[in-house]
């Protein structure tokens, strides 16, 4: 339970953590690409503004230039009326301009929509001429005076040119809040789009991780049921030997015996022909005891069959059918609940099918008179729970605790490895089995109190009919609840002797 709550932890850890990346990158790299596309939008329109205002001034400018390669031409219309009018008008027709310069190369402000400025020297440091290469710049300016105010601005600058010769500069400046209104006021759609692209992608990754995470839980599972299963083999096979070795020695013994004491009759030709036939039988007897008790310690003992998704419901089916006929013979009437989920679970279906055949065995021998035995299937979320009843005897409080240990037996021919097999295979396909049991007669009439039930809870497989619950609406009795018949809402008890010779079938 800790190792599966710190894994379920983890799982929470590697989805946040994924989540988290993802976001950081998608939406940073789109806000990324929509800025960078927005700035270069913003950088040609105004550097188009420039070169439009740059192409007014030269006209203007043409009519005056008398000699075109004089890169000093601008200096004779500082403060000249009729660029200055050109400048304030385009400046007019761009209310959201912060300003409108023509400067000199050697940053002499000619004419500007600011009209203190004419005649003022640029700080080269913020105002550096082009280079010969560059036909046009765009920049961020801090602190720039316009009017009363100082404000950051993102600054346009062309050559201006008459000729082939570069006599000026001009500048076009836009507030960097206008610009950032500009971004929000255009941009916001994409930007949405891209946080609900991020957002689309983060519960993808999520549904994916879990979906992943979820196959190499099962895989883990896996590994760590069918190590288990090995492991516990390997144990039980060493323990199991020294219990056979001890086991056969006593046989072994009386067999000598028997087989001296009948060579000694042989050997006095005696005429005691009856008192032959039981030595022999005696050894005969002993054989067969030895037969099935090495037969019942190789199926102990043999390597658990490949595991797969088997249906518990077909096995129910399977086992049932096999065993009415000699349930019929000793009056026992079975009846079965099948969930209709049909819940698989990982273990081999022989296997599965060997621990309902050795229950019911058992079953059958604590119901000399008759009863019934019900079996039922119970889907729940993670695992499928087995109930095997009967309305026997019952088991001895003092024997509950030792009747999974291997040899140990109440029946006069028992190898008691029938439950220790049952064990064994539940415990290898990852599961727990239970015992509850009251003692009583073996009727299964009102009043007898008598039964036993063994709860088997194995992890559920990956099969699930589409279409069905699991659980199937049949109620499930607390663990430590004592099992009864009169209180099972899942289990019907054949109360009367007419009743249990009807032998139906309930599925």
């Amino acid at each position: 339970m800790a190792r599966s709550r710190l894994f379920r932890i983890r799982q929470w850890q590697v989805g946040t953590v994924t989540v988290l990346l993802w976001s950081v990158l998608s939406f940073g790299w789109s806000g990324f690409v929509i800025v960078t596309a927005f700035d270069h939008s913003i950088a040609e329109q105004m550097i188009t503004r420039a070169q439009q205002t740059a192409l007014l001034l030269r006209d203007g400018l043409s009519a005056s230039a008398a000699a075109p390669e004089d890169e000093n031409i601008l200096r004779r219309f500082v403060r000249v009326s009729p660029l200055q009018d050109e400048v304030e008008q385009v400046k007019r027709l761009d209310p959201h301009a912060a300003y409108v310069m023509l400067w000199t190369r050697d940053g002499m402000v000619v004419v500007d929509s600011r009209r203190d400025m004419p005649g003022q020297t640029l700080g080269f440091d913020k105002w550096p001429a082009l280079e010969s290469h560059q036909q046009s710049r765009v920049w961020k300016l801090h602190n720039v005076d316009v009017g009363r105010a100082t404000i950051d601005v993102t600054d346009a600058t062309v050559p201006l040119k008459l000729g082939n010769t570069t006599i000026g500069y001009v500048s076009i400046g836009y507030s960097q809040d206008r610009i950032t209104e500009l971004f929000w006021a255009t941009q916001i759609r994409m930007m949405i789009f891209a946080l609900i692209f991020t957002v689309l992608g983060a519960v993808i990754i999520l549904i994916l991780e879990h979906i992943a995470l979820d196959r190499l839980d099962r895989y883990r599972r896996e590994v760590q049921q069918n190590a288990r299963a090995r492991t516990s083999l390997l144990t039980e096979r060493g323990m199991l030997a020294s219990v056979l070795a001890h086991e056969v020695r006593s046989p072994l013994t009386a067999i000598r015996f028997n087989l001296h004491s009948l060579r000694s009759l042989i050997s006095a030709r005696s005429s005691d022909a009856d008192r032959q036939v039981e030595l022999t039988d005696r050894c005969e007897r002993e054989i067969r005891r030895l037969d099935g008790m090495l037969n019942d310690f190789l199926l102990r003992t043999q390597v658990i069959g490949q595991i797969e998704n088997t249906s518990v419901n077909a096995v129910i089916r399977e086992a049932i059918e096999f065993l009415r006929p000699a349930l019929d013979r000793v009056n026992v009437r079975p009846i079965i609940h099948l969930d209709p989920a049909d819940p698989h679970v990982r273990v081999h279906p022989d296997e599965l099918r060997q621990v309902l055949l050795n229950l019911a065995a058992n079953a059958q021998d604590a119901m000399p008179k008759g009863g019934t035995l019900a079996v039922s299937a119970i889907a729940e979320e993670q695992n499928v729970t087995l109930l095997i009843r009967d309305s026997g005897t019952g088991i001895p409080t003092e024997l509950r605790e030792r009747i999974f240990e291997p040899f140990f037996s109440t029946k006069p021919n028992g190898s008691g490895l029938g439950l220790a097999l049952v064990r064994r295979v539940v415990s290898g396909a990852g599961g727990t089995i239970f015992c509850e049991s009251a003692t009583g007669d073996s009727t299964g009439k009102a009043g007898g109190g008598g039964g036993t039930t063994f709860r088997i809870v194995l992890p559920r497989g990956e099969h699930a009919p589409s279409g069905t619950q699991a659980g199937g609406g049949y109620a499930y009795q607390k663990r430590d609840d004592p099992a009864s018949f009169d209180s099972s809402p899942e289990i019907v008890i054949d109360r009367t002797q007419e009743q249990s010779e009807s032998r139906s079938d309930l599925s």
